[in-house]
């Protein structure tokens, strides 16, 4: 320590971090950034931490001559005997024991309160806590799984487990407010006809690594805003997407909402579902991923003037033919978009709700 230290400084800023909760690895970070020096933590389950004088943390051990303290808990901290006097460096060990001891048991708690489901899926959690977790969920860092998230109610989410995940299902849970079910790589669906029950939208993440859960949960909830129960005469049905089959596509759901509100395309298909309902965009979509406006009217179960009177109303709003190269193209996209931005929240409506009249 380059410094003289305060007592009085050294416990302000112990506090600070105990209050604001932080995990071992800034915690050391920081501390050693304050005192100028160098100082780590063992862990009981032999995880090293070290941080240096300008704050970098890494998995470094102690120096064979380091000053150390153990904790109540087994834990170990140290401070380089380089770094200064040695009663600063034994009142710092002594603030550092009791700080890790106090965060590692916040961890310990927070292990015991939530399912390894949910420890897992989080966007930070300390080493310690994913071998602890995985441990529990009868997983090996290296085993391969997949995540479903979905978005409907609790029977339908039910349902969909029962008849389409009966095995290889490793866990499942309620989090950040959808359904999450977590299985081993092999046992996805792969019946493209598969329909989830009515109103249920399903994303399933790609193949990952079962310690990068949090990875594969990120990736199925963007790929949620691609989905949209269809409602065709009034009667809900359900979506299932895989992201593997998403390709490039994939890359439009990390648009935001002020980027797709701000794109003419979407705002003109909003206002003809606002004045006619949502049978509009269904029309639509079936015409624009479809060959031609027949096969569209099968797929809806209507007839293909009805098809035709929808397209017309699009061409005139859009200022376009849809028949025109590229067109027909531009105007799915157009939905696409328009869906991401209705879907991105749970619990909102998937789309403006008007009476039909043609």
């Amino acid at each position: 320590m380059t410094t003289t230290l305060s007592e009085s400084g050294v416990l302000d800023l112990f506090d600070r971090l105990i209050e604001e909760g932080v995990e071992i690895r800034p915690l050391v970070g920081q501390v050693a950034a304050f005192v100028q020096g160098r100082l780590g933590v063992v862990l009981s389950d032999g995880t090293a931490v070290s941080g240096d004088a300008l704050g970098h943390v890494s998995d470094q051990g102690m120096p064979p001559d380091a000053l150390v303290r153990q904790s109540g808990r087994r834990d170990i901290v140290w401070v380089d005997r380089d770094s200064g006097p040695l009663e600063e460096s034994d009142f710092l060990l002594r603030r550092l024991a009791v700080a890790v001891q106090v965060l590692d048991r916040r961890e310990d708690l927070h292990t015991r309160v939530a399912s390894p489901v949910e420890l897992l899926l989080q966007s930070r959690i300390s080493q310690p806590m994913l071998v602890e977790t995985l441990r529990r969920l009868r997983l090996r860092a290296t085993d391969r799984i997949a995540v479903y998230v979905a978005e409907g109610s609790d029977r339908a989410w039910e349902e969909f487990r029962r008849e389409h995940i009966p095995f290889g299902l490793v866990a499942a849970a309620d989090y950040a407010g959808r359904h999450v079910a977590l299985l081993r790589s092999g046992s996805e669906i792969d019946d493209d006809s598969v329909t989830p029950p009515a109103g249920l939208r399903v994303a399933l993440s790609t193949d990952r690594l079962a310690r990068e859960g949090n990875r594969a949960f990120r990736e199925a909830v963007a790929a949620l805003r691609l989905a949209r129960p269809l409602a065709i005469h009034g009667r809900p049905r359900g979506l299932l997407v895989r992201c593997s089959e998403l390709g490039a596509l994939h890359a439009l759901s990390e648009l935001s909402r002020s980027d797709i509100d701000g794109i003419a395309d979407v705002a003109v298909l909003e206002t003809l579902a606002r004045r006619h309902g949502p049978i509009v965009l269904e029309a639509l979509e079936a015409y624009a991923s479809t060959q031609s406006q027949r096969e569209a009217a099968a797929l809806l179960h209507v007839h293909h003037n009805s098809i035709a009177h929808w397209v017309r109303r699009a061409e005139d709003a859009l200022h376009c033919r849809l028949t025109a190269p590229y067109q027909r193209t531009r105007l799915l996209i157009a939905l696409m978009l328009l869906r991401m931005r209705d879907s991105a929240h749970p619990g909102r409506p998937a789309g403006p709700t008007a009476d039909v009249r043609l």
